[in-house]
């Protein structure tokens, strides 16, 4: 260490300029370094999709999720497997164990689905894998409206114009389109020409696809020459009309002799109301990795481009219906402006204590130079700055400059002494001394304050991700700073504080150690009773604070909502949800604080929710006013919702909403999960937890959509009949399928348009099951039979959807948690579900933010207490003896009584930030403790005393300028995020404020008055 302080002293000057040329660099790669609001909080994910086109949902998870399950169970890595089988869709998500390489293991379940294909139905597609995306997934919400265009030109400038553009940006993974209307080519048979003409379904089906099968015709030799041979294709519907199909008599019969061939929208999935009206939504996704405000500003400049092409179609483009980087960009600059503003007060009370700009200079230069080198190694790491990232900066501010400042007091303190000495020393010599009697010291004390952090970093799941980021920050910008403590500071003393002889301590000063000295003095003769008021003091507020209710993450302000609706009985039709979709659009959009609203009913083909059209989301953007309450906001919307008794909702931010989904799939903050191998039982199930839970006070936005049925029709065949008639047991369900969904034929190819060509029935849309029965069907004898001898469509209550969570079936009933606790909640929930008396062979779990809350503190726990160990070590190997160790550790609970004081007065939950607050200030509080007592243990070895009062008060002098200057300056760096409560960005790092500052107080006050008279007394009564 000497020849490293040395070295530094003696090529001060280049250290300078490095030091220069640093600051520089860095604050020119700033702002190309990636940014985020959030970390990357969802685990390594894949969701496997597979269209099942006609399957009911009990056929789609017998033939396609669990054959898929199966495949794909025990792949490497794999933490949890849920699946939803609706009519038509598998989905299969997969989640993976923290640290596992996200592209390995889409290409392991690539290669496991490879064992599935061979047992999947015939009809059915081939599986899919969702695009990787980030945690957010949502770069950019857009729509489109048109009183000009039709529903179906208005989709095929999305399909086909808009969202290859917007997919061919930088840093866009998937562009999910609902609304308007897709193109089909419809080939409407009427069963009264079949009848004439004595065809079939199964002739016109197998004509079509002869006429749109692709044939190469190969090439013709001619002399030297060769000519490619060209089949064309029909290439419209007037060409497909005109196909051969059969001949009767001498007259050759098209298939527009049976069928009326024309371009028609397809069945859909889905539908899109903006702002009321019915349009296109286009929802853009990032990559993972992706940086959010460069991906958003490559689209807009896309969208920009495309503009005066959409108004001269009469389009009317609303390009920021949901736009997170808006939050992102208030959340980092309201917390930019705090960094600022802190940086500001540090300066201020630097040259307030130090009274010489060039020690100011010093002191200061260690937070510029220790944030610079931090943050090259997060993005080297792959870890953005976001909230958590600036978060954990913010909160090291104060032991940044510590380290500085330490030294330079040092340095300056024996500059002074060394001025009054009879024997002069050479400047360099003493800062040399100076830098290394307390190098051992801060050594110790940053190892005590970094051990704190591990209970953090120990965090797994979601919690750990989330805080993990915020860990790494404060633990490498103070590595950082240690190191400028060691190379820099020194070198810049020697540079500055060398062209003038140091000031003389203000009077103020000099004053306060007067006071202090009495007050130690005082406390000295009785420290016991002070120790005693200052425990119970501790125990009061300790178990006020119990009552505190916890709150894992808090609602940020990102002045946008998504509000879930479905039907609270099945089977609503798309037109019912539309209608009320539409009003409850329009009484949205009249509150005062609402400027934009949209909704998607249903799903889009292949987008990431397995929604009927009974089920729709709802996305509110508030005008960005700071001084709209967005906790009224939404009280106002929750009161909207009360008027639309037919639909069940919900009202959640956004992030609250993909924290929820992460952790379980769902929506809600808690997920009561029933699991059971009876699918009527857990029906069952459902209904009397909803009835239980409905009562447990706290509980809002009660949803339980799985497990409930949707009026519909079951395909009964009489096999008896079908065998008498000679008739394919297979065509019933064939008719109705073209009576329905259609049969596809093939695709048209048009330019570079694919058109799919769909046979169906021409049936009348409200009559089809009746007008199905009294069709006829060819029999083996040439002869006819109606559909209604060979099949009957029964009325029948149809599942809506069957879940899987670890291949095994399950329920859920999901709440949001509002006035209350959710852990109390939960337990409140625990027992109202243990008395409801649920059937038998159903058990129950409790997912969601609420489970996680629980397991993350209980980890953190078992992790803090491992770490009090640690530290205990380290406390034994930096002193002598043991009672130094246990004065440190008498610090806990008095920095943790102004804490926990401080989150009781402010009213704020025990969140995640107010948490990493209360693991901060013990750290803060135990290194003034270290040096201190090593100052302690100094000062004997000068003077070859033992340590009495007047020993401990003169020690306590010395540490005073340095104690309060770290103090207040991590007071007032923190200020800033403490007032902004309730604003963007400080959702999280304005309770770790708040508790640091209450928790610096009663820690300032112990280091500088308590525990100088504690080890009066105790330490000068040893041996």
């Amino acid at each position: 260490m000497r020849r490293l302080i040395a070295h530094a002293l003696r090529a001060r000057v280049g250290i300078a300029v490095l030091v220069l040329l640093g600051l520089t660099v860095g604050a020119s790669a700033l702002p190309r370094a990636p940014y985020d609001v959030l970390p990357d909080f969802v685990p390594p994910q894949v969701t496997v999709q597979t269209e099942a086109p006609g399957l009911d949902p009990g056929q789609v998870e017998q033939l396609v999720t669990r054959p898929i399950e199966a495949a794909l169970n025990g792949a490497q890595g794999l933490a949890t497997m849920r699946s939803q089988s609706i009519a038509g869709l598998s989905v299969v998500t997969l989640d993976f164990l923290d640290g596992s390489d996200p592209y390995r293991v889409r290409q392991g379940v690539a290669e496991q689905l490879a064992d599935a294909l061979p047992q999947l139905p015939a009809g059915v597609g081939a599986p899919r894998l969702s695009p990787l995306t980030s945690a957010t997934m949502d770069v950019l919400k857009l729509g489109l409206v048109s009183e000009r265009l039709s529903p179906m030109a208005l989709r095929d400038y999305a399909d086909r114009v808009l969202k290859p553009a917007l997919l061919a940006v930088p840093g866009a993974a998937r562009v999910t389109v609902f609304g308007g209307e897709v193109r089909e080519v419809a080939v409407a048979v009427r069963p009264e020409r079949l009848l004439a003409y004595r065809l079939g379904v199964g002739d016109v089906l197998d004509a079509l696809r002869r006429a749109l099968a692709a044939h190469g015709a190969g090439y013709i030799e001619s002399g030297a020459q060769r000519l490619e041979v060209r089949v064309p294709l029909p290439s419209g519907a007037a060409a497909l009309a005109a196909t051969p199909l059969a001949v009767r008599g001498a007259r050759p019969l098209t298939i527009g002799d049976v069928a009326d061939v024309r371009v028609a929208p397809a069945p859909l999935y889905g539908d899109a109301l903006i702002m009321g009206r019915p349009g296109i939504l286009l929802t853009v996704s990032g990559q993972y990795g992706a940086n959010t405000l460069a991906v958003t500003r490559a689209l807009e400049a896309r969208l920009a481009e495309l503009a005066p092409g959409m108004r001269a179609r009469g389009m009317l483009l609303y390009p920021a219906l949901h736009r997170p980087a808006s939050f992102i960009l208030a959340a980092l600059g309201n917390l930019r402006d705090a960094l600022l503003l802190g940086a500001a007060f540090v300066a201020a009370v630097l040259l307030l204590f130090l009274r010489d700009w060039r020690a100011a200079l010093v002191s200061f230069a260690a937070i510029p130079l220790s944030l610079l080198a931090a943050a090259p190694l997060l993005v080297w790491a792959g870890v953005s700055l976001n909230v958590m990232t600036l978060g954990g900066f913010a909160v090291a501010l104060g032991v940044l400059v510590d380290d500085a400042i330490i030294d330079v007091e040092n340095i300056l303190r024996r500059l002074r002494a060394a001025g009054d000495a009879p024997e002069p020393r050479t400047r360099l010599a003493v800062v040399l001394e100076a830098s290394l009697e307390i190098r051992g010291a801060m050594v110790y004390a940053t190892v005590v304050v970094l051990l704190v952090f591990v209970p953090v970093l120990l965090q797994s799941g979601v919690t750990g991700r989330f805080i993990a980021p915020l860990a790494w920050a404060f633990i490498l910008s103070v590595l950082a700073s240690l190191a400028v403590a060691v190379v820099v500071t020194p070198a810049l003393a020697a540079l500055l504080l060398a062209r003038g002889a140091p000031r003389a301590e203000p009077r103020w000063l000099a004053r306060l150690r007067a006071a202090q000295a009495a007050a130690i003095a005082r406390l000295a003769h009785r420290p016991w009773r002070a120790l005693a008021l200052l425990l119970a003091a501790f125990a009061v507020v300790a178990a006020s604070a119990l009552r505190v209710p916890a709150q894992l993450l808090p609602d940020f302000r990102e002045s946008h909502f998504v509000i879930q609706v479905s039907a609270r009985q099945p089977g609503m039709a798309r037109a019912e949800m539309l209608r009320l979709g539409e009003t409850l659009s329009a009484r949205l959009r009249a509150l005062p604080q609402v400027a934009t609203v949209e909704e998607q009913i249903g799903r889009s083909e292949l987008g990431e929710d397995t929604w009927t059209v009974d089920r729709g989301e709802l996305h509110v953007e508030l005008k960005h006013d700071p001084s709209i309450d967005q906790t009224a906001a939404q009280a106002a919307i929750r009161r909207v919702l009360q008027d639309f008794p037919s639909l069940q909702s919900e009202v959640v931010t956004f992030i609250g909403d993909r924290l929820s989904e992460t952790l379980t799939g769902e929506t809600t903050q808690v997920a009561v999960q029933l699991y059971g191998d009876d699918l009527d039982a857990l029906d069952r199930a459902a209904r009397q937890a909803r009835a239980a839970l409905a009562a447990v006070p706290g509980v809002v936005d009660l949803q339980s959509g799985a497990g409930t049925r949707a009026p519909g029709y079951r395909l009964q065949p009489d096999m008896a009949a079908l065998t008498a008639y000679g008739v394919d047991p297979q065509w019933p369900a064939t008719l109705l399928a073209a009576a329905t969904l259609g049969l596809p034929a093939g695709d048209l190819y048009a330019g570079d348009r694919t058109v799919p060509v769909v046979l169906r029935l021409a049936l009348p849309p409200q009559h089809v099951a009746a007008e199905l029965e009294r069709q006829l069907v060819p029999t083996a004898a040439d002869g006819y039979v109606p559909f209604a001898r060979l099949a009957a469509l029964l009325p029948e209550d149809a599942r809506a959807q069957i879940r899987h969570q670890g291949g095994r079936r399950y329920a859920v009933v999901g709440f949001d948690v509002q006035g209350r606790g959710i852990d109390a909640v939960i337990a409140d929930a625990r027992a109202a579900l243990a008395r409801a008396g649920l059937p038998a062979g159903v058990d129950v779990a409790f997912g969601g933010v609420g489970a996680e809350q629980q397991a993350a503190a209980r980890r953190l726990w078992l992790a803090s207490a491992a770490t009090l160990v640690l530290i205990v070590l380290v406390l034994a190997s930096a002193f002598r003896e043991r009672r130094h160790a246990a004065l440190v550790l008498l610090n806990l609970p008095f920095a943790l009584l102004g804490a926990l004081a401080a989150l009781l007065l402010s009213r704020q939950p025990l969140s995640i930030g107010a948490a990493v607050g209360l693991v901060t200030v013990f750290g803060i509080s135990a290194r003034n403790a270290i040096l201190l007592l090593a100052h302690y243990e100094q000062l004997e070895t000068e003077t070859g005393a033992r340590l009495d009062l007047a020993l401990a008060q003169r020690g306590a002098a010395e540490r005073l300028v340095p104690v309060l200057m770290t103090a207040l300056v991590a007071a007032l760096g923190l200020l800033p995020l403490a007032l902004g409560l309730g604003r963007a960005g400080y959702e999280i790092e304005a309770p770790l404020a708040i508790v640091v500052l209450g928790g610096l107080i009663t820690s300032t006050a112990l280091s500088l008055l308590l525990l100088p008279a504690l080890a009066a007394r105790w330490l000068g009564a040893r041996g």
